[in-house]
């Protein structure tokens, strides 16, 4: 069923670029161990599921956003389905093997969903755009080099929490400090993920 490694998947997640105005509306039910729960009403230090390549891990909430978009769209996989996500927002796209803005999915795209505690592919059924008004809408940065939760039970790329220095990032992290005016972010140690 899931073709990429463990390994392989981790090096994807932690080099995709920040996803600042990737969020979704209000009402956007997110995995956690104790059932599914609104995105706007976790905080800091709230746990949710995520998938390391492997399994499904418990991850926390490192911090939260929260803005206006102008735009959001609607996504179906199956039986699961977001009613609001930016145009933006990652995927991960399992016919690529790889993160893929929403814009960029199709129907023939398979998206990777979690039914109880098991993964399983499902394909994109329906991609509607949504009104063009004003909305908040909400994402999250969790702990971990996996950089993603379930959100409607759909795995998305979470928000890339901005680092300082290497105690900000998860195990088998560091802070990369690329200069100028991009953005420090959390990825994968390759001293630690090349020896295994």
């Amino acid at each position: 069923m899931i073709r990429l490694s463990s390994a392989a998947f981790l090096a994807a997640s932690a080099t995709l670029a920040a996803c600042d105005d990737a969020c979704f509306i209000a009402g956007t039910r997110i995995r956690t161990p104790r059932g599914e729960r609104p995105i706007e009403d976790l905080d800091v230090g709230d746990e949710v599921l995520s998938f390391d390549g492997a399994q499904v891990v418990t991850r926390r909430i490192l911090a939260r956003q929260e803005r206006t978009a102008e735009e959001t769209f609607s996504i179906r996989a199956g039986d699961h389905a977001i009613a609001g996500v930016t145009t933006e927002h990652p995927f991960w796209d399992e016919s690529t093997q790889a993160w893929r803005p929403l814009r960029s999915l199709t129907l023939t795209s398979r998206l990777m969903t979690l039914v109880r505690n098991d993964v399983s592919i499902v394909a994109v059924s329906e991609l509607r755009r949504g009104s063009a008004r004003m909305v908040t809408v909400h994402n999250l940065s969790v702990d971990g080099p996996e950089h993603n939760y379930f959100a409607e039970n759909i795995l998305v790329h979470n928000k890339t929490y901005a680092c300082v220095d290497d105690t900000d990032c998860g195990d088998g992290e560091v802070c990369d400090q690329p200069g100028g005016d991009a953005l420090a972010q959390c990825v994968v140690d390759e001293e630690v993920s090349g020896s295994g």
